[in-house]
């Protein structure tokens, strides 16, 4: 639609103006004198260019107030959405894109779902800082919540036998290199390691830079997280397996399956005939 320009405003309302200028004159004419011929001016008046006018004036009006609305609706869906798009791939070949397909609500409620009863109060409100910070480093959240469930059971304090504290068990010299690394208000106001939020941002800021150190591999990444990114590049300097028969990897995917589950079962209810098209990315 071309842009109405405010000088046709102008014309068209000067125009109006003349027109009932012209009639109010006749009007009084004929009242004084009792004719009732109309002014010549009035008979050859261009109506039909006002017609027009106004049915223009009227589309572009009518064009601009959906596109408002429409601009209303893609701006709403955005912030009220997450966003996951992650370059390196998922873990356990997991389709980020289907998490679209829920609002921030839906997805919180459907990851809650699939915890115990003893996990789901724990957990609950941290979840929403945790899928902002996997959206701002495009990280999976499925992962990232997955290692966050079996490093700490969501325990605030959660304090282990190395030292590693907080929800995402990070060891205080890893806190002290990200503090420095990372550019968050948050981190400048409080470097501890117990702070919920902040353990949160650290925890999934590490898991990023795994992902960035091992090209990608989720399976080197979780194990690294677990017994250190130097372990693990000594292993595959000695050509040395990683990741084979883990424990602690086999616990984060018997953990990612349980959302993943509940997921599916929440698309399932929200969208039945398009449930088996969802997850599962490309081989």
């Amino acid at each position: 639609m071309r842009k109405y320009h405010p000088r046709r405003f102008i014309r068209v309302f000067s125009l109006l103006f003349l027109k009932f200028i012209l009639l109010l004159s006749t009007l009084i004419c004929s009242y004084k004198f009792g004719k009732r011929t109309l002014c010549p001016l009035v008979e050859h008046f261009p109506t039909k260019i006002i017609k027009n006018e106004l049915l223009l004036l009227r589309k572009y009006i009518k064009f601009n107030f959906n596109q408002n609305n429409l601009n209303q609706k893609i701006t709403h869906k955005k912030h009220n959405y997450y966003q996951f798009n992650a370059p390196e791939g998922s873990f356990n070949k997991f389709n980020l894109e289907a998490l679209s397909e829920f609002d921030k609500s839906e997805l919180k409620m459907a990851i809650v779902s699939a915890l115990p009863n003893v996990l789901k109060f724990r957990a609950y409100k941290y979840i929403p800082k945790l899928l902002e910070e996997c959206e701002k480093q495009q990280v999976d959240p499925l992962w990232a919540f997955s290692i966050m469930w079996v490093e700490s059971h969501f325990k605030t304090l959660a304090l282990s036998h190395v030292g590693a504290q907080g929800l995402m068990q990070v060891m205080p010299y890893t806190a002290n290199y990200l503090a420095t690394k990372i550019d968050s208000e948050q981190l400048k106001i409080d470097r501890r390691s117990f702070n919920p939020f902040t353990n949160i941002e650290m925890g999934v800021h590490y898991l990023k830079e795994l992902i960035n150190t091992f090209e990608g591999s989720y399976r080197f990444a979780t194990v690294a997280y677990n017994m250190g990114p130097f372990r693990v590049k000594d292993r595959l300097k000695k050509k040395l397996p990683v990741g084979v028969r883990n424990k602690y990897l086999s616990k984060v995917r018997l953990a990612h399956k349980k959302i993943e589950g509940a997921l599916i079962e929440a698309h399932i209810a929200k969208r039945p005939r398009t449930s088996q098209t969802l997850y599962m990315a490309k081989k």
